[in-house]
């Protein structure tokens, strides 16, 4: 079972980037895919509820523990300049602005679908994981 959402999690569809420098986009979304991934990994062989952060600055990682949520450390990864972030989780736009974690994972393989994207409103980078894991990074039309 976890070798099949492992292979779901790693396809992962990309359109060709569009001229004007726009890759940092795609790497940054790259990168939260892969610790949303390892997120949701840490979850089922550990047994605890894991989470992803997203704000208006960049991602951070989570954990649950008796005390509560614990970010962990050095998990911050900041968004690249003008990246405008717009998150949905489970179909419906998440605020921003929250203190705990939007995306979650939890330790029997339920993981939050989430689409989030970035860049200026005419060339945004898309995002789009769902509930199994499997992937899709969409460049720009």
């Amino acid at each position: 079972m976890l070798i099949v959402v492992g292979v779901l999690v790693g396809v992962v569809v990309l359109r060709l980037a569009p001229p004007g420098g726009q890759a940092e986009y795609a790497t940054a979304l790259q990168r939260l895919a892969q610790a949303a991934h390892q997120q949701c990994e840490q979850a089922l062989m550990l047994a605890s509820v894991r989470g992803v952060r997203i704000d208006s600055e960049g991602f951070e990682l989570w954990q649950h523990q008796a005390e509560g949520w614990q970010r962990l450390e050095r998990s911050s990864h900041p968004w690249p300049p003008g990246a405008s972030p717009h998150l949905q989780v489970d179909g419906h736009a998440a605020r921003l602005d929250q203190p705990l974690p939007q995306i979650l994972c939890d330790p029997v393989g339920t993981r939050s679908a989430f689409e989030l994207s970035l860049g200026p409103a005419n060339q945004r980078w898309r995002l789009r994981v769902n509930g199994a894991g499997a992937v899709e990074l969409q460049a720009p039309p």
